[in-house]
């Protein structure tokens, strides 16, 4: 019997093995290059602070950013920093600021990455609407940013919900708890578990005496 066990537990990390080796392991923030932009005759610049090449910085941004390749690396970069243009300047500090979060919260895929960016730009409204909110003394002003917070934090939370579908794969988890008296007074105990999707149905059960 334990030589069965040990052959069991062998197999099994065997077949584990492959899927952890092509699981894409995601980069951290603080490793993405700092960007910055100058705009020269109307048109934006782009500038990477990285140490290495062109080649190893767009490396860098394709890898954390999920992005499948330099052109929608560079576009990409090109939206959120004409989302970041205030009266006619870049704020890097907010372009570096999204593509930061978006890299944090690890993306699997190109429609993960735009879906992150929305809700680092609307995060990033509602900070800033909040602090306008305190420092507001009209109460016309106060009732118009205090709307506008509200309208941005619950599209954040439906933003947030949307993400957990969307890598949930639309499934949806309902466990059930529930006991069950057998003759001679011993209970079992368990969870049930329906997969909304696909996938059928589980149950598992402890004995407890």
């Amino acid at each position: 019997m334990p030589n069965n066990t040990r052959s069991s537990v062998v197999k099994l990390r065997r077949k584990q093995a492959p899927a952890q080796q092509q699981a894409p392991s995601p980069v951290p923030p603080e490793m993405l290059p700092r960007i910055g932009y100058q705009l020269k005759d109307g048109k934006g610049h782009l500038d990477l602070h990285h140490d290495g090449d062109e080649a190893s910085a767009i490396a860098l941004f394709t890898k954390g950013l999920a992005m499948p390749d330099r052109g929608m690396v560079l576009g990409y970069l090109g939206m959120v920093a004409g989302y970041a243009i205030n009266d006619g300047k870049i704020d890097e500090d907010r372009v570096n600021f999204i593509v930061q979060f978006v890299a944090a919260m690890k993306p699997k895929d190109p429609a993960e990455t735009m879906m992150l960016t929305q809700m680092a730009a609307v995060q990033y409204l509602t900070m800033m609407f909040a602090s306008r909110l305190g420092r507001a003394s009209e109460l016309r002003s106060c009732d118009f940013y205090d709307r506008t917070v509200n309208k941005l934090a619950r599209t954040y939370a439906a933003q947030m919900q949307t993400l957990k579908q969307y890598r949930s794969d639309g499934k949806q988890k309902i466990v059930v708890k529930h006991v069950t008296v057998n003759e001679g007074g011993q209970a079992i105990v368990g969870d049930v578990t329906h997969g909304g999707g696909a996938g059928g149905a589980s149950e598992e059960g402890e004995a407890t005496a």
